[in-house]
């Protein structure tokens, strides 16, 4: 991560993550050439769509003044990770759930069996899989996630069930939209309508 601060305020950033180059800025087309000019390799340069697991869309929030907010999804990560986890479960078919939690469940009073080492192992990975989606902002799941991932040393089966029923409710509820400190983006041109570019 690279940053610039503004003498008037604010800052330009330059995130990388393996190959892709992530610009935030007033001006991000003018930092990327004073940058990266000299590498000719940098292919598919304009407003992102997909990084690190996020869907990435701008709307307008007022047309005179030509500000938009930025936001940031879960529905192409979450739609993998079901793929993932019927492949995982071989359950073809998660169902379809209207929470992720049962307000009569209660985790730390589960009387099911320890898990095995193969389902403890099953477990951890959709623990895993959870955090990710988390972290992307699926806000409507973090207090299950974290309730379940306290017993990830040492899980029941009652727990893996309860895991699978946060994946029928992500079915159901696929995509969750953010945005990105909307308040405060700067006026952007008509070339770049969200103020962020991405290279490759």
């Amino acid at each position: 991560m690279w940053l610039r601060r503004h003498k008037d305020g604010g800052y330009d950033y330059i995130g990388t993550y393996t190959d892709d180059l992530l610009f935030v800025a007033r001006d991000p087309r003018a930092l990327m050439e004073h940058f990266v000019v000299r590498f000719k390799s940098i292919r598919n340069i304009g407003p992102p769509d997909h990084f690190l697991g996020a869907d990435y869309k701008t709307q307008t929030v007022d047309q005179d003044a030509k500000r938009c907010e930025f936001l940031m999804g879960t529905g192409t990560y979450v739609q993998r990770a079901l793929d993932k986890v019927k492949d995982l479960l071989k359950c073809p078919n998660l169902g379809v759930e209207k929470t992720p939690f049962k307000k009569e469940n209660h985790l730390k009073m589960d009387d099911t069996p320890l898990l095995d080492f193969n389902g403890h192992t099953l477990y951890i990975q959709l623990i895993g899989i959870l955090y990710w989606i988390l972290l992307l902002e699926q806000l409507d799941v973090t207090f299950v996630i974290n309730s379940l991932s306290r017993f990830s040393a040492a899980p029941w089966v009652g727990h893996l069930k309860q895991a699978k029923r946060v994946f029928g409710y992500l079915s159901k509820y696929l995509e969750m939209w953010v945005p990105l400190s909307p308040s405060k983006l700067p006026p952007v041109d008509d070339a770049l309508p969200n103020g962020i570019m991405q290279g490759d």
